[in-house]
């Protein structure tokens, strides 16, 4: 797949900057495993709230199926998010949609498929087995990738968003591009 690349100043502008673009005043699906808290505060549900983006929680803190997110589909849905779980797991008797299921879903339903992954990697590294790299993930067909440029990567502060052609058009002609761009 061919994605365009656009730099913001962090990984939370990114995905703030997503969901005001495709999902303002629309449904942005998301397990109710993944809305997470990472560092300063940042949580999903907020960001959400603020980039008027209108949450819908799917399946249950230790299950969450492809079929969850089918049902709540509606004319009302905009964007299939999956988050990735940076600083924490949950084992045991549980239950993910894949990558894979959310972008044949959203590929079937004409709905962006975007992934928070946080902190991505370039390279495997020995602690990062499971991990999928950064190409991995654009190799699944997301519609939008988004992640920091600071942690694994190791640079400056900053955020990437990977969008397919058609999508980064409209990412850039969002006005709160300019205040969210890094500069």
């Amino acid at each position: 797949e061919d994605y365009e690349v656009l730099l913001v100043n962090n990984n939370a502008a990114a995905v703030f900057l997503v969901l005001n673009t495709f999902s303002k005043n629309k449904q942005t699906i998301v397990s109710r495993a993944e809305l997470v808290e990472i560092g300063g505060g940042f949580r999903i549900p907020e960001v959400m709230s603020n980039s008027s983006a209108v949450l819908c929680e799917v399946g249950t803190t230790n299950k969450t199926r492809i079929s969850d997110y089918e049902k709540a589909i509606n004319d009302q849905s905009a964007i299939l998010m999956k988050v990735h779980q940076s600083n924490f797991s949950i084992i045991g008797f549980t239950e993910e949609a894949s990558l894979e299921e959310i972008v044949t879903l959203g590929k079937e339903k004409g709905l962006v498929s975007y992934y928070d992954l946080g902190s991505g990697i370039l390279n495997k590294l020995n602690y990062s087995k499971n991990e999928n790299t950064i190409q991995e993930l654009c190799q699944k067909g997301l519609d939008v990738i988004s992640f920091s440029t600071d942690k694994l990567i190791g640079s400056i502060q900053g955020g990437i968003i990977l969008a397919k052609k058609e999508l980064m058009q409209q990412l850039k002609q969002n006005q709160l591009l300019r205040m969210l761009r890094a500069d």
